[in-house]
């Protein structure tokens, strides 16, 4: 009937980040009927703070089968179960995610035992896992790893069975939430009704403004959670005072959903959103060199030229420039950095192993350079990424040029040039600004398809 999950990855990003290990415990509400358990090569560098918090090192993953090798796997042992999981949303969403790079559609039903701790188990206070384990005596000798962790949240599950059977939390993973768990001027029956698929949601007030945007891989979930009296806050009491209606739309292209939150909360800049983003208002670009070595410069955003990359002000991107300059033994004066005659500061502190420091080798400083800027490129300088559209009869497509974003859009199927495809589509206002977002996404997708013409 269940299948209590739990799954470390490579971040808290559940759209980006890789899975390192994911335990399965399949329960009948009584007993256990079977384990699946595996590490899993994430064919990327374990972040340091991951291996820290986890006790994964890349060492113990190298061996270890890729996710593509056991995804069909996993979905077969999960098969059409409730599943569990403590904090559902970040493990559903990951696996769901992971499952959808190989064309396996994820579905099922779910559970949150911290969402159920809080409502059938109100005397132990303190809902996280550990807390939990400590309150019912629960062994849990090696936290932040899948197996253990997802035995302890089958143990709190069982306690949970105790004071409700287990048709009643069936009823409820059906539902998606309790009616009498919902606070606030939202009818119920839109909340029931709410598509559980990804998508971006807007919230309104009584005068028809937006007072927060958001997105999400499960729109039903994410906005239930926002009226559950479950998850009191200050701010959230603030918001089920003002907000009286919801709107959403699907999205099941999730590049597509990242760029139109980034709009919508530069359009709106929503209230209650406790993050916003900033218009970057400077930009790095070349100089033409005096004497053959290339020289960068921050300068505000030109409308005739198109900047290597972007930043919200000349501090954010000195810190960044200067982060880079020290790491590729560059020049602070041909990086923009500094102006004043003799040594620049990095060769004083022995960075800088440029002109600065007698570098006679154009060819070799431009490399140097040239390796220092990928930090701000794509895998390919030009190229078209094709995503799935709004629905069957659409594609969405976004075109580089020259590692800079010229448009994206949503053309019937089809294929089409590279002419026709800026011909049909805009050139976005903000087409430096996504940019980042574009990079963190095809970095963390290597299975992209970037196509050249």
């Amino acid at each position: 009937m269940f299948s209590v999950i739990d799954i470390e990855a490579t971040g808290g990003r559940p759209h980006l980040d890789n899975i390192l290990e994911i335990a399965i415990i399949n329960f009948d509400g009584e007993q256990v009927t079977e384990r699946f358990f595996s590490l899993i090569n994430p064919q990327i560098a374990i972040p340091p703070f991951i291996q820290k918090l986890t006790g994964i090192s890349s060492e113990m993953v190298k061996d270890a089968p890729s996710f593509e090798e056991i995804a069909m796997k996993i979905k077969h042992f999960i098969g059409d179960r409730i599943i569990v999981a403590h904090n559902i949303s970040f493990d559903y969403t990951v696996l769901r995610h992971s499952l959808k790079r190989y064309a396996i559609t994820l579905n099922n039903q779910r559970l949150c035992s911290l969402q159920l701790s809080r409502k059938y188990i109100p005397e132990a206070g303190t809902y996280s896992l550990p807390a939990l384990c400590s309150f019912f005596q629960i062994p849990l000798e090696n936290k932040h790893r899948a197996m253990d962790d997802a035995q302890a949240a089958m143990q709190v599950l069982t306690y949970i069975l105790h004071r409700v059977s287990k048709e009643v939390l069936a009823e409820q993973a059906k539902r998606g939430f309790h009616s009498e768990e919902i606070v606030g001027k939202i009818p119920h029956s839109l909340l029931e009704n709410m598509p559980a698929k990804q998508g971006i949601f807007w919230m309104k007030d009584a005068e028809d403004h937006v007072i927060m945007v958001g997105r999400s891989a499960d729109l039903q979930h994410n906005i239930i959670q926002q009226f559950s009296q479950n998850l009191p806050s200050q701010r959230r009491k603030e918001i089920l005072e003002q907000v009286v209606s919801v709107k959403v739309e699907l999205c099941e292209n999730e590049l597509y959903s990242r760029i139109r939150e980034f709009e919508e909360l530069l359009k709106y800049r929503p209230r209650f959103n406790a993050k916003l983003p900033h218009r970057n208002s400077n930009g790095l670009y070349p100089i033409s060199p005096t004497d053959g070595y290339p020289i960068l410069s921050i300068k505000t955003l030109m409308t005739k030229a198109r900047p290597i990359a972007t930043f919200r002000s000349k501090q954010e991107a000195r810190i960044l420039l200067y982060r880079l300059a020290k790491k590729n033994d560059l020049c602070a004066h041909y990086m923009g950095l500094e102006s004043h005659t003799g040594p620049c500061s990095l060769a004083k502190t022995g960075f800088c192993k440029g002109t600065c420091s007698g570098l006679k080798d154009r060819y070799v400083y431009t490399q140097r350079l040239h390796i220092a800027l990928t930090h701000f490129s794509f895998p390919k300088s030009t190229f078209l990424l094709k995503e799935e559209g709004r629905n069957s009869e659409e594609k969405f497509f976004l075109l580089v040029e020259d590692n800079a974003i010229c448009t994206y859009g949503f053309l019937p199927n089809g294929n089409y040039t590279e002419s026709e495809i800026i011909t049909a589509l805009p050139k976005p206002a903000l087409y430096d600004q996504i940019k980042n977002i574009v990079l963190q996404y095809v970095e963390a997708n290597e299975h992209l398809t970037l196509t050249t013409f």
